[in-house]
């Protein structure tokens, strides 16, 4: 992370299973995304970096781009159409577990 102290050379397994996570897309850069990521770098003061993110989920008609960047964050709902939310990540949602078992239904 940025100001952090580096992650020594061991850790790179353990960095590649975290983006290997079913929670995280992957997605090719087009030339369409790159000069939608130019325009909101120019029209939405969104850093170049954080513009092919938000770029490529507005592409992707994407509900919410989540980040822990504050500053981008902060950009919520200025980019794409409809408007994309930013925000932290939630947490995921988890049912609820019928301890009761299935109901029967008398005939």
């Amino acid at each position: 992370m940025r100001g952090g102290p580096r992650l020594p050379k061991d850790k790179a397994e353990l960095v590649q299973k975290f983006f290997r996570r079913s929670y995280i897309r992957v997605y090719n850069v087009s030339r369409k995304i790159s000069e939608a990521a130019q325009a909101h770098v120019w029209d939405d003061g969104i850093k170049p970096k954080d513009a092919i993110h938000v770029a490529t989920a507005v592409h992707l008609g994407a509900d919410a781009l989540e980040t822990f960047d504050k500053n981008l964050i902060g950009k919520s709902g200025t980019a794409g159409n409809p408007l994309l939310l930013i925000r932290e990540p939630q947490a995921a949602a988890q049912g609820r577990l019928d301890l009761a078992g299935p109901t029967e239904n008398p005939t």
